[in-house]
């Protein structure tokens, strides 16, 4: 039984689908979807291997999609993005993100939804450290469809608490504040400022998000 719960466990299916999630979003449905009949018609009553599978999408979109896809299937764990704004310029840096800090030389190929000014573009990173030019206010990850953390400045954490955000973009930025804030990379008052900056919220999945971090903090301080 514990050989059969090991095939069918969170990473196998969570973050499989998640990665696919990821892929397709960034292939773009339709050629996510050509891709897949090119591979099904030409193994149809045959054998394949997942490299054919990534062969097929890399052919019709003309993305590197093994390459990105290798560097998250054999790979451990997912990464955390830096983010910070200077003069103009979005610096990104990755790493891997743990709940116990530790040191990793891990690097993953990442396509990074960006908005600029409202405008979705896609990034590919593929070294732990990028600069981009840019013109004006940026989100990243805002439709939460990305498998990464995203750790943003003070100053564009605070600019992103007074913006007006919908729900998705609150609850992954909740989210993420609390998993950092439990990974030690962020004080725990970043996290407690940003729940109390959404303390007139209405929409239940923030408050579910919402509740849940704080009781989890709270039994931290059981009976002190």
């Amino acid at each position: 039984p514990g050989k059969i719960d090991e095939i069918f466990d969170a990473v196998s299916y969570s973050k499989g689908a998640c990665i696919i999630r990821m892929l397709e979003e960034f292939l773009g449905e339709e050629k996510f979807r050509d891709g897949l009949r090119h591979y099904i018609n030409k193994f149809k009553y045959g054998n394949a291997t997942t490299n054919d599978l990534w062969n097929s999408l890399e052919l019709i979109s003309k993305q590197p999609v093994k390459k990105i896809m290798d560097s998250w299937t054999k790979q451990t764990g997912y990464p955390i993005i830096k983010v910070e704004i200077k003069n103009n310029r979005l610096i990104l840096e990755q790493e891997r993100f743990f709940y116990l800090k530790k040191k990793d030389s891990q690097i993953w190929n990442i396509p990074i939804e960006l908005y600029f000014n409202n405008k979705k573009e896609y990034y590919l990173m593929t070294s732990k450290k990028v600069e981009i030019k840019i013109n004006g206010d940026v989100k990243i990850n805002k439709s939460q469809i990305g498998f990464f953390r995203v750790r943003y400045d003070d100053e564009t954490l605070n600019k992103l608490m007074k913006s007006k955000l919908d729900f998705k973009e609150k609850l992954g930025l909740l989210n993420d504040i609390y998993a950092l804030t439990r990974g030690s990379y962020v004080p725990v008052d970043k996290y407690l400022n940003l729940v109390y900056n959404y303390r007139n919220e209405d929409h239940y999945i923030i408050w579910d998000e919402i509740s849940t971090g704080l009781a989890k903090i709270d039994s931290l301080f059981y009976e002190e």
